[in-house]
C-alpha cells in the first residue's frame, strides 16, 4: 500500500519540491481525486477486527514518511492539515445528508473517505512526532522550530489558532482567517477533535454503525501520540519553546487544562459508546494511560471536572483487557496524591470490591463450577494491573490490601492446577508482586518470597513427571516455564540490591534453588530447540550464579553438574547470545573456585574439564567472533585456577601437531599469550591478558590456512 524511497539517508537531500513529490507518492494509499487506490468497498469493520492494524504492519514505512516530512514542515504540515480538513469535512457533510435521509437504508457513506482520513491520521502523527523508544517523548526540534517561525515570521495569529482547537464543532473555513494565520500543528489537532465531534454528533443521533471503527481507532492512536509530547510540555527540556504551542497545550494555561479535559471525556464516551469494538476502547484506555504515566499530567488529570467520570468507567463489565488497561491508569493516578489519606482512600476504592469479589467467589459452594476459574482468573488479571500501575508511593497500601489475595494463590494453585489458564495468570501476579519489593519493607519482602515458595512447591507437586513435553511449532505450551524463569529473575534482581540479613527469614534464593532443581531435569535438547525459552533459560543461570557466586561451592553436587551440562551443551549448540551467557558462567565459575581456594571441592573438580574445552573451541574457530572478550575473560579465570593444568593441556595440543613448523609456531603463540602476565585474577592482569589473547587469535590463524 505504500510506495516510497527505501534509503531514509537520502531525505537530507529533498528540496520542498522533492516533498510534495514524496508525500504524493503516497498518493497510492489515497482514493481519487487526491490519490490513485483502487476503489475498493470491503466490510471496513470485519477487516479491522480480523487484520493486524496498518500503524504496526506499515510502521517502518510511515516513519520513513514522517522523516520526509519532517524536513520541510512548511510544506508538509500545511498539506496535511489542508488534507485531514477537506475529507474530514466531506465525512461530516455526508453524515448530516444521511441524517436528513435516514429513511433511505441505501444511502452509505463512501469507504474511500474512511481509507484516505485513517491514513492521514497514521502519516500526520508520523510528521509531527517521533517515537522515543522509552525515552521521555519530545516534540521534535524541526517542528518546534517550525511553529516559531511561524509566528515570528507574522503568519501567525495566536488567538486565532486557540480558536480553531476550541471550536471543534466549526470546520477551519467558518473561522475567519483560519485556514491563513492558524498554527499548522494546531490545525492538524483541531481536524483530529473535529472528527471527534462528527463521532459525538453520531452517536446523538443514533449512528454510530455508520463510522468506521479503524479511522476512531486510528484517531486515538493519534491522540496518544500526539498527546505524550505536546499536552503539557516541561519547558525546561527545550532550548526554545513556541509561544503558539505553549498557549495551546502548555502548563499553567487554560488551553493546557481544557484539552486535557477534553480527552479524558472522549475516553470516556469511547468506553461508554463502542461497546461493541473493543479496539477502539483499548486505544481509548492507551489514550488514558499515557495521560496520567507523567506526574506533571497526572495531577492535572486528577484534578479535572471529567475524571470522576473515567475513574466510574471502572463499574461496567467490560472485557478483561479493557478493565485491567483502565485499572492500571487509575492505579497509576494515585501517584499524584500528596495526602496519604485521601491517595489511601482512592485506592481502597479501586481494590476493595475486587478483593471483596475474590472472597465472595472463594467462598461460594461453586468450586465444581466451570465458571470458578474464569472468575478466579478475571480477579487475579485485576490484581495484577494493580500492581502494575503501582509505583513506590503506592505499592506498600496496595500489597497490604492484596494480602487476602495473595496468601491464597498457593491453595488456588493446588486446586486448579489442571487449568493452564490459572497456572499463567498465577505465575504473572507474582512476577508483578515481586516486582514491586523493590518498594516493600522487609517484612513484607519476606512475605512474598514465602508464598512464592509455596507456588513453586505446588507446581512441582503438580508436574513431578513432566521431564519432556509435547513439542509443537508453537511455544505457547512452554509459557508456564517460561514464567517461572521470570519469576526467578525478578527474585535474583532484587537480590542484588537486598543487603538485609534477617536471621530466621527465608533466603530469597531458597525459592530460586528449589525452583532450579526441580526445572533443570525438565530442560531438554527439545525445550531447547525455542530461541526465545533458551536465551532465557541461560540467563537464568547465569543471573543465579552472579548473585549467589559466594555460595556457589555450598550448592548441591547434583545441582552443581546440571549447571555443568547445560552450560557445555551452550557453548557450540545455541548461537552467539547463549554462548555468550556460558562463557560469562565460565567466569563466574572460575573466579569463585579461585577466591575459594580449596582444591577438594566438588566445584573444582567439576570446572576443570572446561578449560580443555574452551581451548578446543578456540583452536577449532567455535568462538564467535563478538564473544572473544567474553571468551578471553572465561579463559583467564580458568588458567588461574588450573595453572599446572594449563600448561599440561599446552604440551598435549603442541604433541598433537603433526606438522612440526605449525607446532613451532604454536608454541610461540601460547609462550606470547601469558608472556609477563601474572596469573592471579584481578582486573590488571585480565586486562593485559586480553590484550594477548586478541593477538593469539590473529596469529594462529596461520592453521587454518590450508
Amino acid at each position: 500500500q505504500f510506495s516510497m524511497a527505501r534509503n531514509p539517508s537520502q531525505l537530507v537531500h529533498l528540496n520542498p519540491i522533492s516533498w510534495r513529490s514524496s508525500i504524493s507518492t503516497s498518493r497510492v494509499t489515497f482514493h481519487p481525486p487526491d490519490g490513485v487506490r483502487p476503489l475498493v468497498d470491503p466490510d471496513f469493520g470485519e477487516l479491522y477486527e480480523n487484520d493486524v492494524p496498518d500503524r504496526e504492519k506499515y510502521r517502518e514505512q510511515l516513519i520513513i514518511v514522517g522523516t520526509f516530512g519532517k524536513q520541510f514542515p512548511q510544506h508538509s504540515l500545511a498539506i496535511l492539515a489542508k488534507l485531514l480538513e477537506t475529507k474530514i469535512q466531506i465525512l461530516r457533510e455526508n453524515l448530516q445528508q444521511m441524517h436528513s435521509n435516514l429513511h433511505h437504508p441505501s444511502t452509505k457513506i463512501p469507504y474511500t473517505v474512511f481509507e484516505d482520513i485513517h491514513w492521514l491520521l497514521l502519516i500526520a502523527g508520523h510528521v509531527i512526532c517521533t517515537e522515543a523508544d522509552g525515552e521521555q517523548s519530545l516534540i521534535p526540534s524541526e517542528i518546534m522550530d517550525h511553529s516559531i517561525q511561524q509566528l515570528a515570521s507574522g503568519g501567525v495569529d495566536i488567538t486565532t489558532s486557540l480558536k480553531v482547537l476550541a471550536s471543534p464543532g466549526l470546520a477551519i473555513f467558518e473561522i475567519p482567517t483560519a485556514e491563513q494565520t492558524a498554527d499548522h500543528v494546531i490545525r492538524i489537532v483541531a481536524s483530529v477533535l473535529r472528527y471527534c465531534e462528527i463521532e459525538q454528533g453520531a452517536i446523538e443521533a443514533k449512528m454510530l454503525q455508520y463510522l468506521s471503527p479503524e479511522v476512531s481507532a486510528s484517531a486515538m492512536w493519534f491522540l496518544k501520540f500526539w498527546a505524550t509530547s505536546y499536552l503539557l510540555p516541561q519547558e525546561d527540556h527545550y532550548e526554545n519553546m513556541s509561544e503558539t504551542l505553549k498557549s495551546a497545550f502548555g502548563i499553567n494555561t487554560p488551553g493546557g487544562e481544557w484539552m486535557m479535559n477534553y480527552l479524558l471525556k472522549k475516553v470516556y464516551i469511547n468506553v461508554q459508546s463502542f461497546t461493541a469494538e473493543t479496539g477502539v476502547i483499548d486505544d481509548s484506555i492507551k489514550l488514558l494511560v499515557s495521560l496520567v504515566a507523567r506526574k506533571h499530567r497526572c495531577e492535572i488529570a486528577f484534578k479535572s471536572v471529567c475524571f470522576k467520570s473515567v475513574m466510574d468507567l471502572k463499574n461496567l463489565p467490560l472485557p478483561i483487557n479493557i478493565k485491567s488497561g483502565l485499572l492500571m491508569g487509575l492505579i497509576m493516578t494515585a501517584s499524584c496524591i500528596t495526602e496519604k489519606s485521601m491517595r489511601e482512600q482512592y485506592l481502597r476504592e479501586l481494590i476493595e470490591p475486587i478483593c471483596l469479589q475474590f472472597g465472595q467467589i472463594t467462598a461460594a459452594e461453586t468450586r465444581n463450577s466451570p465458571l470458578f476459574a474464569e472468575k478466579i482468573f478475571y480477579c487475579l488479571q485485576e490484581m495484577k494491573a494493580c500492581f502494575e500501575g503501582g509505583s513506590k508511593p503506592t505499592v506498600s497500601f496496595i500489597f497490604v490490601t492484596f494480602q487476602p489475595i495473595l496468601t491464597a494463590l498457593v491453595n488456588i494453585l493446588d486446586y486448579l492446577h489442571s487449568s493452564s489458564q490459572i497456572v499463567e495468570i498465577v505465575l504473572e501476579v507474582l512476577c508483578k508482586v515481586v516486582e514491586s519489593t523493590f518498594f516493600l519493607n522487609s517484612e513484607d519482602t519476606q512475605k512474598v518470597h514465602e508464598v512464592c515458595l509455596g507456588v513453586l512447591q505446588v507446581y512441582v507437586k503438580h508436574n513431578t513427571n513432566r521431564f519432556s513435553l509435547d513439542v509443537t511449532n508453537d511455544d505457547d505450551n512452554l509459557r508456564d516455564l517460561q514464567l517461572l524463569l521470570k519469576l526467578m529473575n525478578y527474585i535474583l534482581s532484587k537480590t542484588f540490591f537486598d543487603f538485609t540479613d534477617t536471621p530466621g527469614q527465608l533466603d530469597n534464593s531458597e525459592c530460586v534453588i528449589y525452583g532450579l532443581t526441580f526445572l533443570m531435569p525438565m530442560i531438554t535438547t527439545d525445550l531447547l530447540k525455542y530461541p526465545n525459552f533458551c536465551l532465557q533459560f541461560y540467563q537464568t543461570i547465569k543471573l543465579f550464579v552472579e548473585a549467589k557466586s559466594h555460595e556457589l561451592c555450598t550448592l548441591p553436587a547434583d545441582l552443581l553438574t546440571k549447571f555443568m551440562g547445560a552450560t557445555e551443551m551452550g557453548l557450540t549448540s545455541f548461537g552467539s547470545e547463549v554462548q555468550s551467557c556460558c562463557l560469562e558462567l565460565l567466569q563466574i565459575l572460575g573466579n569463585t573456585v579461585y577466591f575459594d581456594q580449596n582444591p577438594e571441592s566438588f566445584m573444582y573438580t567439576a570446572l576443570m574439564p572446561f578449560l580443555k574445552h574452551l581451548l578446543d573451541l578456540i583452536l577449532t574457530q567455535q568462538i564467535d567472533s563478538v564473544n572473544k572478550t567474553d571468551c578471553s575473560k572465561a579463559l583467564f579465570a580458568l588458567i588461574c585456577c588450573y595453572k599446572e593444568k594449563f600448561v599440561e593441556l599446552v604440551q598435549q595440543i603442541l604433541q598433537s601437531q603433526t606438522n612440526p613448523a605449525y607446532a613451532e609456531k604454536l608454541s610461540t603463540e601460547f609462550r606470547e599469550l601469558t608472556n609477563n602476565v601474572d596469573l592471579v585474577n584481578n582486573r590488571f592482569s585480565q586486562f593485559r591478558f586480553s590484550e594477548r589473547f586478541d593477538k593469539f587469535l590473529v596469529n594462529i590463524g596461520f592453521m587454518y590456512s590450508n
